[in-house]
């Protein structure tokens, strides 16, 4: 691969606006796969592409394993919205594309999603991830959505910006992520609605996990040393900060995810002396850390895991070979 589209790819998924020789941009869509692990999240034997062909990313694998949510758009539907895929069904549109819509998140029992969307705000700016941390965007709030009837209901209100949703496994409270403070930090909310609660004051909280037991909350914090992204750990719900080491430094993470055994986390970040981001699973006890690998890709981020571990979703702008023209690869 050139050199050029590969500085491109790496600084558009961190956000940036790469450009490749002669000034042209390159921009490889991001797509939606999930893997077959049948080994304890070692060695998939099978990846396919869950997302329809378009610009989509973040996917939510359900706990039970049996469909995932993702968020994106499509040429014939350009304003970004929440798809659903059942991994034995054909991916559809939640959103109804009035409004931008987006980091959709599975409710304890399976039977609800919480998300963002611009609805009841005017005008909504197109989802920029240059922007993605900035304070001044558009509003948006929390909502919710029967997975059954499409029935929405609103979670938060107010002209700020309110996303990255995450539901306790008390099946109660949502933790998410809003300017609130003026800055981007950590909320709490009632899945009936109510006042919302501030829990972190830092310069920026992003990306809530809970723990599947309840006992902790995971997340990307600004370091003060360097500004770069660095994990952050909490217990829950009391907030109080938990210290742990990891046993390689990390240039940035993003996205955790708990393992369900509550002491394993799921993130993407670019450790240092690779040269790609990757998916790591680290240990916030023993502060072990293991790269994931998956058949035919070198790069991948936004990893969600099924209860059971048999399962992982992930986007990636890398298409192998065997997904060009097929639904799956299998590995060798």
């Amino acid at each position: 691969m050139p050199a050029s589209r590969l500085l491109a790819g790496l600084r558009r998924l961190l956000g940036g606006a790469g450009r490749g020789g002669g000034g042209a941009a390159v921009v490889r869509p991001a797509a939606v796969y999930v893997a077959e692990l049948p080994d304890s999240q070692r060695d998939p034997a099978s990846v396919r592409r869950v997302s329809p062909e378009g610009e989509f990313a973040q996917p939510a694998l359900s706990p039970s394993g049996h469909a995932v949510l993702y968020w994106g758009a499509t040429d014939r539907e350009p304003v970004n919205g929440i798809w659903l895929t059942p991994l034995d069904g054909a991916p559809r549109r939640l959103s109804r594309g009035d409004a931008l819509e987006g980091h959709p998140a599975w409710s304890a029992d399976q039977q609800r999603l919480v998300y963002f969307s611009t609805e009841g705000h005017a005008p909504a700016e197109p989802w920029v991830a240059a922007r993605q941390f900035a304070v001044d965007r558009s509003p948006r709030n929390l909502w919710s959505m029967r997975l059954d009837d499409g029935q929405r209901a609103r979670l938060t209100d107010g002209c700020y910006v309110d996303e990255r949703p995450c539901c306790a496994p008390d099946g109660r409270t949502v933790c998410f992520v809003s300017n609130r403070s003026g800055r981007l930090n950590l909320w709490s909310v009632s899945l009936d609605g109510g006042a919302p609660r501030q829990l972190t004051d830092g310069e920026l909280d992003y990306r809530p996990a809970i723990a599947p037991d309840g006992a902790r909350v995971a997340w990307f914090t600004r370091a003060a040393r360097d500004g770069s992204h660095q994990l952050a750990l909490a217990a829950w719900p009391e907030m109080r900060p938990l210290s742990f080491e990891l046993d390689r430094p990390f240039r940035w993470i993003h996205g955790p995810h708990w393992f369900a055994d509550s002491r394993r986390l799921l993130v993407h970040g670019l450790a240092e002396g690779e040269r790609k981001p990757a998916l790591w699973a680290l240990d916030v006890l023993s502060g072990h850390s293991e790269r994931l690998q998956l058949a035919g890709f070198d790069s991948a981020s936004h990893g969600s895991l099924d209860t059971a571990g048999r399962r992982l979703a992930f986007d990636s702008r890398e298409v192998p070979p065997a997904l060009r023209r097929g639904s799956t690869v299998v590995a060798s």
